[in-house]
């Protein structure tokens, strides 16, 4: 585990904290990567994330039958406090499978956008080689 430096002030100097000579070195500059490679990573992380999604929407879908069924045992039973509370906590998660299905469809679209620039980029690049 490497800690990041810190300035020695009278804190630094009471615990002995040393000044790292990784900290010193100067950062080396990275080569830009092009316009292709940067569609296409911003494209296979929204898949990613439309991925992950999916899989919080599944999760959230199986919360919410649960809950469902909780509030219908509840009221069989004749509890109406236990089965407003599952009624509570299955809007809760109503609402978030909402956003998250606002987010994926929001993605989708972000991804479809990038496919289209891609083509138009290629071409903007060869038009500049002549």
């Amino acid at each position: 585990l490497h800690l990041p430096a810190m300035p020695l002030g009278k804190i630094g100097q009471f615990f002995g904290r040393k000044r790292s000579k990784q900290a010193e070195a100067p950062i080396p500059a990275r080569a830009q990567p092009s316009a292709d490679d940067t569609t296409l990573t911003a494209v296979h992380a929204s898949e990613d994330t439309i991925q992950k999604l999916s899989l919080k929407e599944d999760e959230l879908s199986k919360k919410i039958d649960d809950e469902t069924a909780r509030a219908k045992n509840a009221m069989r039973n004749k509890d109406q406090n236990l089965a407003l509370l599952s009624m509570k906590r299955k809007k809760m998660y109503d609402s978030r499978l909402e956003n998250i299905m606002k987010q994926k469809f929001q993605l989708e679209g972000l991804k479809i956008s990038l496919w289209k620039v891609k083509p138009s980029q290629g071409m903007l690049s060869t038009l500049r080689l002549y």
